[in-house]
């Protein structure tokens, strides 16, 4: 899922009220969580949570970016892959 459309998402349920810019989603708290890993490959999961009060109830939108990283040679980490998707 591309930023933007991950983003209409986001607008969508917001309905039509006030809203975070796409940037601003991006700074909200983060929850780093290693999925998987063997001896070559590392996916990782950063969440996003975003905070909304509608009709006096608590609500989140949550999203996370997955990340697939090949290890290399001195533990060093290359991101081979990136995918955002809604929780």
């Amino acid at each position: 899922m591309l930023k933007e459309e991950l983003y209409q998402q986001y607008l969508q349920w917001k309905k039509e009220k006030i809203a975070w810019s796409i940037e601003e989603i991006f700074g909200f708290p983060k929850v780093d969580c290693d999925v998987y890993e063997n001896e070559d490959v590392l996916v990782s999961r950063l969440f996003y949570v975003i905070p909304d009060i509608f009709e006096v109830k608590l609500r989140v939108f949550i999203f996370y970016e997955e990340n697939t990283f090949l290890k290399t040679k001195g533990d060093d980490l290359k991101l081979i892959h990136s995918e955002l998707k809604i929780q």
